[in-house]
């Protein structure tokens, strides 16, 4: 006989197979084809069908939360659930005072007891009356799972509040008193990537690595259920949702009699009410298959999907902070949803078919267990891990080589097969409208009014691969009128998304008529890919491109149109990007003339690169000798500065080889792709961390398969130069977000709450940021299988607790710093509402590029540059000053002429 547990076991382990298991995903992909085909097939009334699809997508989601949370649950993470969270915020602070109250009582009375047990710890724990009932309320969580049973005696749900309460008494002396032990447990414990180990483990590994251990006297297991038993029973008298209830269980000599803890019926009548409020918070926004309704705003009509959804799904304006949207902004959204989407039946069959593989496309990873680990196991002797210690009782260096190795490839395992579910659950969306003749996609605002869409699986807004899933429902038909122009939109495209050097250059930089002769060329030995694109011969092409499931789609696309000649209309949307947005409207503003030459603002014979432009002034810096070494200098003299307070504090202070600091990487390498999103969003005021991660982030990726291991000094060195490369090439950005800040700066001394602007179409932005009433308990040793510090600045839900209790103060700083991003945000989105009014045929936006039909690009991004130039002659930084009453003149103008815009054939390409 199978009993329960075992049964829960079994289904456990089942369903880890199956998402593990590439044949059952395919299967499982045809099976949501199958069973949708047929209700788009069978459906007499599609809006009845969609209502349908939207009560669907709302029990499937809350089916697979419930199905996490189970094993949660089973797992002794009842803390982590929905209504786990819920009865921790509704009761950790009420707790918190019941506890004040009884251990303040007590002290005044003459309980022996409590003075030799509650006390002590209370005052090792610093009295912190938070912490102990944030770790009580997740102690009794875990200890009744989902309320369903009563499997966890009250003994030991009273000794695991009392152990860890103990232990995180521990930790705090650990770090108040032993620098150098704190150093080691916050290294290999507590911020390890161990997550196989649980809990016991990792206190036992804590308490040796510190000297503290030795005089640390913890509480035996009789003290621990002691202390626990009094924070249960002050929980008990708070509430009527928890009860104990005396249990025989065993027979024979194993007979036992104990308490064991699980929900009254008040309880479990609470815990459905939560249960059904976060059933009905449960959504995944799909596709619809009729067009979205209209928002009417001075009705109050609500549009989008047909029925209303929570949270953010079924609003407007996300995070909205009281931004109106201008009338040309509605009627960009409301012609931006309209358009109709069918699935790329030829790309989704090959993403299908990647599944069943471990494979790096790129962003499409998927990840198939043994041949994951047939390429990145390491082959280690095993015979190194016999001998772990040398004689004088220190690791061996082998050993410590061979651990540390294994760690990293369990941590890379754990992150591939958590990468797979991304393409996964895209996938399974696809499936539903893989036979939908059409499908639509709801859009929404954010607080600047940038377009976005709703759904985030099959969407523009997604990566590479999400892209190439989507094709326009009706097309274009291609004629002899314009066969010309569709052969030349789609070359472009063709040489865009490959975007590799060619003779030194990349194809997306090249003009637009080398970009077609390029194409041209390289069409001659496409063939393979278009045909069976998952041979090798044409895997070692197409997988090669910057965009490889774009290409793929395009030259499909080109080879049914042109040489095959199976159809005779086009689908394909044909993306034109903007050349960094930003500085393309904040040089437009100034008449920086030559931040509008280098971002394609003047009709250029070739395009312009403003990011190769930066790189060479970055590359001119380090290749200078004296540069490098006043740099070096300079961060020596940080680094022993930083050591000597370490020292001083008493830290670990560990030799450094100061003549390492050199710098190691070629200058030459450092190329436009390493320096792209630093100085990208050097023009929206970020900060040095921010450009210093993604310089480091690009290094790493260029140096992936290369033998070079940059340091941080290289890392550092680069992010510098970029900085000071991009000033010297282009001073006015520095002097442009020093002015933002000094607008955001002046409206909060004068008072203001918000910093407010009209763009030029007339929608109404409102930058708002306030500093939300929180409070917070963190702990170091939680319940479950966690036991990690709680890092600042980054949200850790198993280990801190997080009670909103409205908004307070204005966060002025931020009010400053975000102003410049925001306020050009608004511009860009602008512009493209302008052009989308204008737009001719069906197209999709992204951000602050266009997706349109080879018949309909060129007239297209016509209508961007005459909205760009709309935009940047109605002198919006005069508004942003009148608006909220400034005194402040605008930055001065330089010599650009804006009279080129409408000509500028590379500035949307």
């Amino acid at each position: 006989m199978i009993f329960d547990d075992e049964l829960k076991q079994l289904a456990i382990q089942a369903f880890a197979e199956r998402q593990q298991n590439p044949a059952s995903e395919l299967i499982h992909l045809n099976n949501i084809e199958k069973e949708h085909k047929a209700l788009i097939e069978e459906a007499e009334d599609l809006r009845s069908l969609q209502f349908d699809l939207e009560k669907r997508s709302q029990e499937y989601q809350a089916a697979l939360k419930k199905e996490t949370e189970a094993r949660q649950a089973y797992k002794g993470r009842g803390s982590q659930v929905r209504v786990g969270n819920a009865f921790r915020h509704k009761l950790v602070p009420i707790l918190s005072q019941q506890l004040k109250a009884l251990h303040q009582s007590a002290l005044q009375q003459r309980s022996g007891r409590h003075h030799s047990v509650m006390k002590p710890l209370m005052e090792a724990i610093g009295n912190d009356y938070d912490v102990v009932s944030h770790i009580t309320m997740s102690c009794v969580l875990d200890g009744i799972g989902r309320g369903v049973t009563m499997s966890t005696p009250l003994t030991t749900v009273c000794q695991n509040i009392g152990s860890r309460v103990d232990h995180e008494a521990f930790l705090r002396l650990v770090k108040e008193k032993d620098p150098n032990g704190w150093e080691r447990v916050d290294r290999w414990v507590l911020n390890s990537q161990d997550t196989k180990r649980g809990y016991s483990y990792k206190i036992r590994a804590a308490t040796g690595l510190t000297e503290i251990t030795n005089s640390y006297n913890f509480i035996d297991s009789d003290t621990a259920a002691g202390f626990g038993k009094w924070c249960f029973d002050a929980l008990m008298m708070i509430t009527g949702w928890f009860d104990t209830v005396l249990w025989t269980t065993g027979s024979g000599k194993q007979t036992r009699t104990q308490y064991f803890v699980g929900l009254t019926q008040e309880g479990l009548k609470y815990r459905d009410l939560i249960q059904a409020a976060a059933d009905d918070a449960c959504y995944e926004a799909w596709p619809m298959l009729v067009p979205p309704e209209e928002w009417d705003l001075e009705e109050g009509k609500r549009g989008g999907y047909l029925s209303h959804h929570p949270g953010q799904v079924s609003k407007l304006i996300h995070n909205d902070m009281g931004t109106i949207p201008s009338q040309q902004a509605m009627d960009a959204l409301h012609k931006a949803q309209s358009k109709p989407f069918k699935i790329n039946g030829f790309v989704y069959e090959i993403q299908k078919q990647l599944l069943a593989r471990t494979e790096e496309i790129g962003s499409f990873r998927t990840y198939e267990k043994d041949t994951w680990e047939d390429v990145n196991r390491p082959y280690i002797n095993p015979e190194i891990f016999d001998y772990k210690w040398d004689d004088n009782r220190n690791e061996r260096p082998e050993h410590k080589e061979a651990r540390i190795t294994l760690a990293k490839f369990y941590a890379a395992q754990q992150v591939a097969e958590k990468t797979r579910k991304s393409p996964i659950r895209v996938l399974r969306v696809a499936a539903r409208f893989r036979h939908a003749d059409r499908f639509y996609l709801p859009c929404y605002f954010d607080t600047r009014t940038r377009l976005y869409y709703v759904s985030d699986t099959v969407s523009p807004n997604g990566s590479d691969y999400q892209k190439a899933l989507l094709l326009s429902a009706d097309g274009a038909e291609v004629t002899p009128e314009n066969r010309t122009q569709v052969w030349n939109n789609l070359c472009i495209t063709l040489a865009n998304c490959w975007a590799n050097k060619e003779d030194g250059v990349k194809t997306d930089k090249l003009s637009l008529p080398s970009r077609v002769k390029f194409a041209e060329d390289f069409l001659k030995e496409l063939e393979v890919v278009a045909r069976d694109p998952l041979s090798t011969a044409a895997r070692s092409i197409w997988t090669s491109a910057s965009e490889p499931f774009q290409f793929l789609a395009c030259v499909r696309e080109i080879f049914e149109l042109f040489y095959w000649k199976t159809k005779t209309r086009t689908h394909l949307f044909n993306g034109r990007d903007a050349t960094n947005s930003g500085m393309q409207i904040l040089g437009s503003l100034c008449l920086d003339k030559k931040a509008m030459w280098f971002t394609n603002v003047y009709d250029t014979p070739d395009p312009q690169d403003l990011y190769g432009e930066v790189a060479r002034e970055a590359q001119a810096l380090l290749n200078s000798a004296v540069w490098v070494q006043q740099k070096i200098k300079h961060y020596t003299k940080q680094t022993k500065k930083k050591m000597k307070k370490r020292e001083e504090e008493g830290r670990t202070v560990r030799p450094i080889d100061y003549t390492s600091f050199v710098l190691g990487i070629d200058p030459s390498s450092v190329d436009r792709s390493i320096l792209k999103r630093a100085v990208m969003c050097t023009s929206y005021g970020a900060s040095w961390q921010s450009k210093n991660e993604y310089i480091s982030e690009e290094i790493e990726e260029a140096f992936k398969a290369d033998p070079f291991n940059p340091t941080l000094i290289d890392k550092r060195l680069v992010t510098d130069a970029a900085i000071e490369g991009q000033s010297s090439a282009f001073p006015k950005c520095d002097e442009l977000n020093d002015w933002f800040r000094a607008v955001g700066k002046a409206a909060m001394e004068k008072g203001l709450e918000y910093v407010s602007w009209t763009t030029p179409s007339g929608s109404f932005i409102r930058q708002e940021y306030r500093e939300p009433n929180i409070t917070k308990v963190k702990t170091h040793a939680m319940s479950g299988q966690t036991y990690r510090m709680l890092k600042e600045n980054r949200s850790e839900g198993r280990i801190t607790l997080s009670v909103q209790k409205g908004w307070g103060d204005v966060k002025q700083n931020k009010a400053a710093t975000a102003l410049g991003a925001n306020f050009t945000h608004s511009l860009d989105s602008d512009v493209l509402q302008g052009a989308i009014t204008q737009t001719r045929g069906d197209f999709f936006t992204v951000h602050d590029c266009g997706y349109y039909l080879a018949t309909d690009c060129d007239y297209n991004c016509q209508a961007l540059r005459d909205s760009f130039e709309r935009v940047v002659t109605a002198a919006p930084m005069q508004s942003l000053i009148d608006t909220n009453e400034l005194t402040l003149e605008i930055p001065s103008k330089g010599d650009g002429d804006l009279s080129e815009i409408p000509h500028a054939r590379h500035m949307f390409s």
